[in-house]
């Protein structure tokens, strides 16, 4: 009998949203070159493999396209990957793995969708979860406060519909992956503590031999996404998140975000609805770390109500106003600045124009 074949790994970082996807994207794009010349094809924004040249590593706009044109997004999907698996195979490539992280193949349709183009891959799920009240206070903060729904009602809806379904969204995948990984977003359960540490990990890399850039989407002030939450027209769509970058770069980032948005009664509701599939999960992938560490609570966890509307709006003007303080320090640095370099220039042009004259 021949030697068996061995099949090209395909890691697929199926998610979960709100559990930084993007920041592993961005460890991806920052260390391109470092992964190709240890054999890695990464997946970019176009859902192409480019074996040169500097890429962003974040296919969803383009899978979920291909989701939207049914039938034939789906053959799309399929055939890029068996074009994938040709040039994996293929002698002298230099390449011999591949890389697909988008957070959105969680989602129904897409296991389906690749399903028929992966029995010649060795497929490497890698799936990270998320504590569900940490989850739904950030999912809140990223869509629904743009359509103005209070953070109670977007926690009421998540229990009525079981949301973050993370069991649910692992088993869609299951039946296509002769290896899972599944790790909470926590460092005591992740390799060197860190995200993007553990999936270089997960993939077979050395982590400190790689770039990691810090996480990203940061967290607002309660003030400040209550206010959002009552001006939905700020947004175009749920992705809209121009409003948000702005607030990063507005915002003073030495004061410190009001914390714990959520009441005591609340959290400790939404722990138990999910504590069934908690312990499973735990039991199943991650055993050899604590569950109470993970899920347990927390001195973050500590109550602190939302103030009245009228200290919100307080707080929030506050914010604004340090904001715009920061905003004329910086414009009257940089008139200092223009103002050296303009003497200078006039030099400079002056003798141009003597050198010019003779």
């Amino acid at each position: 009998m021949g030697d068996r074949e061995v099949k090209p790994k395909l890691f697929l970082h199926i998610g979960h949203s709100k559990v930084a996807s993007t920041s592993i994207q961005d460890f991806l794009e920052a260390n391109l070159d470092s992964l190709r010349a240890k054999g890695f094809l990464v997946a970019d924004n176009d859902f192409a493999f480019p074996e040169k040249g500097a890429a962003a590593a974040n296919p969803v706009g383009a899978l979920e396209q291909l989701k939207d044109q049914g039938e034939a997004g789906a053959q799309r999907i399929q055939a890029c990957l068996r074009e994938l698996h040709a040039r994996l195979t293929t002698k002298g490539s230099g390449f011999d793995k591949a890389v697909i992280s988008a957070e959105n193949l969680c989602n129904p349709g897409f296991s389906t969708a690749f399903a028929p183009a992966l029995e010649p891959f060795d497929v490497r799920l890698i799936y990270y979860v998320r504590r569900q009240d940490e989850w739904l206070i950030s999912a809140w903060k990223q869509w629904g406060v743009k359509v103005g729904k209070s953070l109670d009602e977007f926690c009421l809806e998540g229990t009525k519909t079981r949301y973050p379904a993370f069991t649910v969204s692992l088993q869609r995948w299951e039946p296509y992956a002769t290896q899972v990984r599944l790790k909470p977003l926590h460092k005591s359960a992740l390799h060197q503590g860190g995200v993007t540490q553990d999936f270089a990990h997960a993939i077979g890399l050395d982590a400190t031999e790689f770039h990691h850039p810090g996480i990203r989407n940061a967290s607002f002030d309660a003030s400040v996404l209550e206010v959002l939450r009552f001006s939905p027209h700020l947004f175009q769509h749920r992705d809209d998140d121009r409003i948000f970058h702005f607030l990063e770069t507005f915002l003073s980032k030495e004061i410190e975000p009001m914390r714990s948005l959520l009441t005591t009664d609340a959290r400790s509701k939404l722990h138990a609805y999910f504590e069934a599939e908690n312990r499973a999960l735990h039991s199943r992938f991650f055993p050899e770390t604590s569950f109470d560490a993970i899920y347990g609570n927390r001195a973050s966890d500590a109550e602190s109500p939302m103030p009245p509307t009228s200290e919100l709006m307080m707080r929030f003007l506050g914010l604004q106003l340090r904001g715009i303080m920061d905003l004329q320090n910086r414009v009257v640095e940089l008139e200092r600045k223009l103002a050296q370099t303009q003497p200078k220039a006039a030099a400079s042009g002056s003798g141009t124009g003597s050198a010019r004259g003779k």
